[in-house]
């Protein structure tokens, strides 16, 4: 029976009365992607799907972040797994912002389905939903992992605030998949948040692709968002994922004020850099001497506030001189608990890509490593941090690994007759040092993928072992 399904056309699958997908998710540290690939598991068991975690099954769905060149090779590597494997393209779709980020390459090489964010009805189609993708709810919540030392992720409630982008850096692509920031409804966001203090959920995570932009395309802006949420009840943390560095300048003592009273607890920064030149080369706006003015401050008047950063070494054009610049800052730093360094790398359709005055490979290792040592154990990379938080974890099984299954996600918790979703990624897809097998966490192995290691080649950019 297992044949014959695989050998069916997608169309043909409606006939069975148990369907199977195996849901995937390329980078699980992103909270956007990772609440996104439980909407699709929470949608197929609407559907009346099972869902597997192995590549036994009727239909694989991709939920793939595309950010980044190294995260198109995870997807890429899984395809190439499964046709070694001889699972038929035509039963694969990608989603997420892979479909629009890498749109020529998938066009080029792949044979199966894609579904672009914001057209999931090309899915109910597919598929013959009775119901639709819009109808299904999106996941507030999280269970932990076994590999987390702490229960962190437990505490808290996800709210998305925000889609897209305002910024237009030259090395990113995800404005080309998600557009320009559209803010979610304040009275949306009001209406989750009340059912997180009904639940008594007191940590409140709001995600978008920079949350201090929100709503500039609604005529109001984030501090207006928090005042009116610390209305309904201050007695909360707020933690930000994921900001553009530029809005200390506007926000910075509104920020601050509500740092000092211990409502927002973390902010992860887009910093890249910190030599203005290089800044203005990736497109970055703002000055970095005054918001960064800002958050030295935040460090000074708020010891216990969590501040992550983001960089970039090896971007185009960086010399010994800038480097050096990043370098001794981090050296000397004492604002940030944890940074996340990336290594530059071309990313298709990005206007960096097009730039000529590369930095050779070697330097952009030797950089990456350098700058690794410098930052030590709160390098994302390092040490025993990976297993203290849940962010943590899912990063570095993100790294190591092309990716994860998402299997039992999904779990309702009814509140007065209504209902808000709970999620946990359960399974890895290639246990690191395995072949062709991955290690699921509930105790039995599945069919998986080659696990990604390490290579001096690309650090810290993770491709097959050699």
């Amino acid at each position: 029976m297992r044949e014959i399904r695989m050998e069916c056309q997608m169309r043909s699958l409606s006939r069975f009365e148990q369907r199977t997908v195996a849901i995937l998710n390329n980078n699980m540290r992103c909270e956007r992607n990772l609440q996104y690939s439980s909407r699709i598991e929470n949608y197929f068991h609407l559907n009346g799907w099972a869902i597997s975690d192995s590549f036994l099954t009727d239909l694989i769905v991709v939920s793939g972040c595309g950010f980044h060149e190294t995260q198109y090779a995870k997807v890429r590597s899984v395809l190439d797994h499964l046709k070694r494997q001889g699972f038929p393209e035509s039963r694969v779709v990608i989603m997420g912002c892979l479909p629009k980020t890498h749109e020529t390459q998938l066009k080029e090489t792949f044979g199966g389905q894609t579904v672009q964010l914001h057209q999931e009805q090309d899915l109910d189609a597919l598929i013959e939903a009775s119901v639709p993708f819009a109808d299904t709810p999106e996941i507030n919540m999280f269970r932990a992992h076994p590999m987390c030392e702490t229960q962190d992720v437990e505490d808290y409630f996800f709210i998305r605030i925000a889609d897209g982008c305002t910024s237009k850096c030259t090395f990113c692509v995800i404005q080309k998949a998600k557009g320009y920031t559209a803010s979610v409804a304040p009275e949306e966001i009001e209406r989750q948040y009340r059912i997180a203090l009904e639940l008594n959920k007191r940590k409140i995570c709001l995600i978008s692709e920079d949350a201090l932009a929100y709503g500039v395309d609604r005529g109001t802006t984030i501090v207006e968002l928090l005042d009116r949420l610390i209305m309904v009840d201050a007695d909360v943390e707020i933690h930000l994922t994921s900001i553009h560095a530029m809005w200390f300048s506007k926000y910075g003592e509104a920020l601050l004020s509500l740092c000092r009273s211990g409502i927002i607890r973390e902010m992860r920064i887009g910093l890249q850099h910190v030599n203005p030149g290089m800044l203005r080369r990736m497109g970055r706006k703002g000055d970095f001497a005054s918001y960064f003015s800002i958050i030295r401050r935040m460090r000074e008047d708020c010891p216990d506030l969590y501040l992550e950063a983001d960089v970039i070494v090896g971007f185009p054009g960086e010399s010994n001189t800038a480097f050096s610049e990043l370098l001794e800052f981090f050296r000397h730093d004492k604002c940030f608990n944890r940074v996340q360094h990336f290594s530059y790398s071309d990313v298709g359709g990005s206007k960096a890509a097009l730039l000529v005055d590369k930095v050779d490979p070697a330097i952009k290792i030797a950089r990456w490593q350098e700058l690794n040592r410098v930052l030590g154990e709160r390098s994302s990379y390092n040490g025993k941090r990976h297993y203290s938080r849940m962010g943590d974890v899912l990063f570095k099984l993100s790294q190591e690994n092309d990716a994860l299954f998402c299997k039992d996600t999904v779990h309702p918790l009814r509140r007065n007759s209504r209902s808000v979703s709970a999620g946990f990624a359960v399974a890895i897809a290639g246990w690191p040092g395995s072949d062709d097998e991955g290690f699921d966490f509930n105790g039995g192995y599945a069919s998986g993928l080659v696990a990604i290691r390490p290579s001096m080649a690309s650090l810290p950019q993770w491709t097959l072992g050699e």
